[in-house]
């Protein structure tokens, strides 16, 4: 089975709805705006927006994360697609968006700068002239400047979701290990997957190689400036 399916019935608990990613989203688009979000996984955040008034399009690869996004009760300006974020302009209109949003550490689950670059030129087509790329990822020139081996346990009443890195020697990659220990059952669950470390300077070039011209660089979603000890790159960007 693989990470993100293993994981799915204890997703929620895990990555539940932050907040501060809506409010940050909201702060740049209008509503009624058109959205799509890729790796959507359970929905959270394109079910807030939707409640906002704007019409959302989720996507995603994982059959059950979407099985549990379509189960809950969503607003009818919200859509989920199974597909490859990659193909999202096969898929949809020119300039079909006003914004799209990969947040949550998607990005870096793309096999390298070529899938990146993919992605960024599909969705700089994909929005309308003036429309908003919104992306997050854990900032890796910190984690790779400290060789952290840890991000920090993610624990409530339901889990404890603890989260190891490891360096695969010579490449640029990073094995994410993860291991889940369900309270009520005391069952735990130990999956991987492969990551890769895009780094500032790397994401700024192929932003830009893919006709994005306005970057903004942040540390958080409530829009502290970015600095190279910050916990997440927050970017948003658009081409004028």
């Amino acid at each position: 089975m693989d990470f993100y399916s293993a994981i799915s019935s204890y997703y929620n608990y895990i990555f539940p709805l932050n907040p501060d990613q809506r409010d940050f989203i909201r702060s740049f688009l209008p509503a009624g705006s058109r959205i799509l979000e890729g790796g959507t996984a359970t929905g959270n955040l394109a079910r807030a927006l939707a409640r906002d008034g704007f019409q959302v399009v989720g996507v995603d690869l994982n059959t059950s994360l979407l099985e549990k996004a379509r189960a809950e009760e969503n607003p009818p300006d919200l859509k989920f697609f199974q597909m490859d974020m990659l193909d999202i302009e096969q898929k949809f209109a020119p300039g079909f968006f006003d914004g799209i949003v990969g947040v949550g550490n998607t990005l870096v689950h793309l096999s390298g700068r070529e899938q990146i670059r993919t992605f960024l030129t599909g969705a700089a087509r994909s929005l309308k002239p003036g429309g908003n790329l919104f992306l997050q990822t854990v900032n890796y020139d910190r984690v790779l400047k400290q060789n952290i081996h840890n991000l920090p346990t993610i624990e409530n009443e339901k889990i404890q979701f603890v989260r190891i890195y490891r360096y695969l020697p010579g490449q640029k990659r990073i094995i994410f290990q993860s291991r889940l220990h369900i309270k009520a059952t005391e069952e735990v669950l130990q999956q991987e997957v492969q990551l890769f470390p895009l780094q500032k300077h790397e994401l700024e070039a192929d932003l830009k190689q893919a006709g994005f011209n306005h970057l903004e660089f942040f540390g958080d979603f409530q829009k502290t400036p970015y600095s190279q000890e910050s916990m997440a790159l927050v970017v948003r960007a658009s081409i004028s």
